[in-house]
């Protein structure tokens, strides 16, 4: 049993043997820290500042947008980068299935950080003390997720649209939880879902890249989930408003399942054309991801 863990441990870290990866991993480190106690920060001060659902949910999309605009500006400097880099997404499937998911996804499910404190205010009537709680739980789940994938091998369309499906249960979850204590198990499984879709998306989306168009399609991954939030918060604010914060979780659920509906079809649809792209369904090998990357 002991040699099963020192061995599982082993694969789960064996990326910091890589020393420019250990210099990465720290700087994130202390960049997300940084990151989230910002975000914590922020959802407290305009959930005591201001009354108005929609003016919450606005926090996060404004926060983001800077650097949406940022990406499609870099590129939009260079002539026909930011067409070239689309119609190459869309002429792969292994790419442009994850794209339009995460795009689905990004516009909705990743508002939750936003939703989160309205649900604790409101939902169950508990303080500043229970929203910091909740997302302290769903860091441990992100956690896990995190070391858990971390030990992946191979990936595949099929595990973006698994991750998508979790995160929707999850999310359905935490929607009928009634109380603070059974939101504590949906909150671990919110985090780990979350990871567990991104990681996926962002490493199929690396590995299904030609070289020479890799950094445009990580670019314009970057844009379609950043740049959608925008667009989904003040929707599902208005959701909020209306029919209050569990209402939000339920629309966020629903747009993951949907993306794990359209990216079912995609495969099923890939799995029908002759000679088509079997790698939709067939597992890439994590190992072999280009050192550039």
């Amino acid at each position: 049993m002991k040699l099963r863990f020192r061995r599982g441990l082993t694969e789960t870290l064996r990326s910091l043997q890589i020393r420019n990866f250990r210099l990465f991993f720290g700087g994130q480190l202390i960049s997300q820290i940084g990151n989230w106690l910002t975000l914590v920060a922020q959802s407290l001060l305009v959930l005591r500042g201001r009354r108005h659902q929609l003016h919450r949910r606005a926090v996060w999309p404004v926060a983001n947008e800077p650097i949406a605009v940022a990406g499609v500006h870099s590129y939009a400097a260079f002539e026909g980068q930011v067409r070239a880099g689309l119609a190459y997404a869309r002429s792969v499937p292994d790419l442009w299935v994850p794209l339009v998911m995460m795009a689905i996804v990004g516009t909705f499910a990743f508002n939750f950080s936003v939703v989160m404190p309205l649900f604790a205010k409101t939902s169950l009537h508990g303080s500043d003390t229970t929203f910091t709680i909740l997302f302290s739980v769903i860091s441990i789940g992100s956690l896990a997720g995190a070391l858990i994938t971390a030990r992946r091998t191979a990936i595949a369309t099929r595990d973006v649209i698994r991750g998508a499906t979790l995160f929707g249960i999850s999310m359905f979850a935490m929607a009928a939880s009634p109380t603070l204590a059974t939101s504590f198990p949906a909150a671990i499984f919110v985090g780990f879902a979350s990871i567990v879709f991104m990681t996926a998306s962002t490493a199929i989306v690396q590995m299904r890249s030609a070289p020479e168009m890799r950094g445009r399609v990580l670019a314009l991954q970057a844009v379609v989930f950043l740049g959608s939030t925008p667009i989904g918060g003040p929707i599902v604010g208005i959701v909020c408003q209306a029919f209050g914060a569990r209402m939000g979780f339920v629309v966020d659920a629903t747009a993951c399942l949907a993306a794990a509906a359209w990216g079912a079809r995609g495969v099923r649809r890939a799995a029908l054309v002759p000679n088509g792209p079997a790698s939709l369904t067939a597992g890439t090998s994590i190992d072999r991801v280009p050192a550039s990357i």
